[in-house]
């Protein structure tokens, strides 16, 4: 168990650093080219591959994890029957949750 502490502790410590410098890249470029449309422009064009990434990639990821996720349901109905289903859905649906 001392490894994955350790392993833990690595990867907080690159977490936390990266968003310290992430943070001063973000000072450094206020402190430069301030509030300017030369600013609005660099933003834009910095977020926009992001976004459409993210309008299509991340639609695309979300409706094949539903498809996936229908699938077991469905298989789940033919072999148990309807009545048992909604239970092992929740279940499935919230595993790694602590609701008690």
């Amino acid at each position: 168990m001392p490894g994955l502490g350790r392993s833990n502790l690595v990867v907080a410590t690159g977490t936390a650093i990266s968003r310290i410098t992430g943070l001063a890249r973000i000072i450094v470029f206020g402190m430069i080219i301030g509030q300017t449309a030369l600013a609005d422009a660099f933003d834009a064009a910095n977020n926009a591959p992001n976004s459409i990434y993210e309008l299509l990639i991340g639609g695309l990821l979300v409706s094949l994890g539903s498809a996936v996720s229908g699938d077991r349901v469905s298989v789940r109905v033919s072999v148990r029957g309807p009545r048992s289903m909604a239970p092992g859905v929740a279940r499935e649906r919230f595993k790694g949750t602590n609701n008690k």
